[in-house]
């Protein structure tokens, strides 16, 4: 079953996968439907909708702008009253019966309409033509009757007609012309239909007969034992008469059947023409599927993906809980995105997801400690912006097919485990807002794969342990506000920005000191006496200079140069006094 709910523009779609013969989920039910009342598309495909018309779903959703309910064993009449904004409509593979209504033709905006394989009946309407947006048109296998439309004709924009297999009678209304425009045109299926020889090439493959100068269909006499029966083509013997004169006789034939080479068959010849997308397949909904709510389950493939939607800050949907996630128990993909779970701790939903290789819930508000079963082929987790607490479980290193790691903007603690050097595949880690404490593990620096490191925001101490090379290897890397975190300036330059300040030889942050009201503070590279001293010796000391710091330079000029005026002062002042003589004489 594929479920897709997406809040914010109202979206809600939900298909059935069969898996064994057996669904997880309980019946849909068209009064469970009818609660959406402010969807703007509406899916359900596939999966049968438990004892309900059509009319008990849609009457109460005045802004469905996209509507897909094929294969839902839907009951009942085509409702009349639709947004006239609706730009899809996919009613296929029903039991809807009755005809068609009219108000269909006032839905200006639609692009695609899909009634086929139901049991509607009756004409028609002439004014479809006014769809002039309307690019697929399929009444296919239903039981309309009457004559096609002409006016059909007249849309321009139409790429794919499909009247097949219905009641259709008399003489087909479309020209040579406006058919090769199409790239999908289906009119088989129809016996009282038939078209005019004198529009159409004999080797047309139009999928019904030529007709015969009365406006009827040429029908092929049953055939004897033992010989073929002759094709209508064969039996043709002139156009439809629509008042004016016969056709030509053609040699060897009579009045009334003369040979026609015409071989009747599919589609016009132009199945080499990909048809556009069906209905269901061309909607569009969303694009990183990053942030609907969907809920999909397959044998190959299920996704169960959530977005909260706000209508003027009010919801019509009953806010998502653990216990009713915790059903879909077959899901390969589940994602929540922004949509606060009630009352739920991420085991309550998780637990019994043994297939899961793709899972996100993020900003979801989830609490507790992250589980530590996952299903070893995990390839994406995203946990951020709940509020996970505990520490990261070593369990998560030995999901070697994991390429996205996201636990960031959480409450999580302790220290990360060496062993997530084990993740070779692993592209994006992202720590970042915990607080995560003790050593960055060395074993980080030798995974060769990673493009994408963030360990900022958390209680790291000491010195980090990266090189150089490895940091010019990612694309992002983030460390800062870790202010127990230093680099060693042996490996970076000064000038490296890392957000940390260097260390001193006892490899300890050097911090600056508070700076004065009229004095701005110097940096932390300003006061770097030396490399963080791992066992070896000492950095050098600096001339005039202690074990820890030397003179500041600038304090030096400034205390020479005042040396300098004072004793100019004094000289002056004794010269004075001596009367410009030596005062020794």
């Amino acid at each position: 079953m594929k479920l897709l709910l997406n809040q914010q523009t109202g979206h809600f779609q939900a298909q059935k996968i069969k898996k064994k013969g057996k669904s997880s989920l309980t019946p849909l039910t068209g009064v469970f439907l009818s609660r959406f009342t402010n969807l703007t598309q509406l899916t359900i495909s596939g999966d049968n909708v438990k004892a309900s018309g059509i009319r008990i779903i849609t009457s109460k959703m005045k802004s469905l702008t996209n509507v897909t309910l094929k294969g839902a064993n839907l009951t009942g009449s085509i409702p009349k009253d639709w947004n006239l904004k609706m730009t899809q409509m996919d009613l296929s593979n029903n039991k809807l019966n009755g005809t068609m209504p009219t108000s269909l033709t006032l839905l200006e905006s639609i692009k695609f309409l899909n009634l086929s394989s139901n049991e509607l009946s009756g004409e028609i309407p002439g004014s479809i033509s006014g769809l002039k947006g309307l690019v697929q048109l399929d009444l296919g296998s239903n039981q309309f009757n009457g004559s096609v439309p002409r006016s059909i004709g007249d849309m321009k924009g139409l790429k794919y007609l499909n009247l097949e297999k219905n009641n259709f009678h008399g003489v087909m209304p479309f020209n040579a012309s406006f058919i090769k425009g199409l790239s999908v045109f289906k009119i088989g299926g129809n016996d009282g239909l038939c078209y005019n020889v004198s529009s159409f090439s004999k080797k047309s493959k139009l999928g019904i007969a030529a007709c015969d100068k009365h406006g009827k269909p040429i029908l092929p006499p049953t055939a004897s034992a033992d010989e073929p029966a002759s094709s209508a083509d064969d039996m043709a013997s002139g156009d439809y008469d629509d008042g004016g004169s016969d056709g030509k006789k053609k040699k060897g034939g009579d009045d009334d059947h003369g040979p026609n080479k015409v071989v009747l068959g599919v589609a016009i010849g132009l199945s080499a023409v990909p048809p556009p997308p069906d209905i269901a397949t061309s909607q569009q909904f969303g694009k990183e599927i990053l942030g609907d709510e969907v809920a999909t389950k397959s044998t190959n493939r299920a996704l169960f993906q959530a977005q909260k939607m706000k209508e003027i800050g009010k919801s019509s949907l009953t806010p998502l809980t653990g216990v009713f996630l915790s059903r879909f128990t077959n899901l390969t993909q589940l994602t929540i995105s922004g949509d606060n779970v009630k009352a739920s701790g991420i085991r309550i939903i998780t637990s019994k997801m043994k297939s899961l290789t793709n899972v996100t819930l993020k900003g979801a508000n989830l609490t507790g400690s992250i589980p530590k079963d996952w299903n070893l082929k995990m390839t994406q987790m995203d946990l951020s912006n709940n509020k996970l607490n505990g520490t990261m479980p070593t369990s998560l290193t030995l999901l070697e097919s994991i390429k996205f790691l996201n636990l960031s903007s959480n409450e999580l603690s302790g220290e990360i485990p060496g062993s997530i050097s084990g993740l070779k595949g692993l592209v994006q880690l992202d720590l970042g807002s915990n607080q995560f404490n003790g050593s960055v593990p060395r074993s980080i620096g030798d995974m060769k794969g990673l493009k994408y490191l963030n360990l900022e925001k958390n209680n790291f101490h000491g010195v980090m342990p990266f090189n150089a090379s490895f940091i010019k290897g990612l694309s992002v890397f983030k460390i800062g506000g870790n202010d127990g975190l230093c680099y060693n300036v042996s490996s970076f330059s000064k000038k490296s920005k890392l957000g940390i300040a260097p260390c001193d030889k006892h490899g300890k942050p050097i911090l600056p000191p508070p700076a004065s009201a009229d004095e701005p503070a110097s940096s932390a590279d300003d006061m770097a006496s030396g490399d963080y001293d791992d066992g070896g010796s000492d950095g050098k000391k600096k001339k005039g200079g202690d074990d820890d710091h030397g003179p500041n330079k600038v304090v030096l000029g400034v205390a020479i140069g005042l040396s300098a005026v004072v004793f100019l002062i004094i000289f002056l002042v004794m010269l004075s006094k001596c009367g410009g003589r030596c005062c020794c004489c």
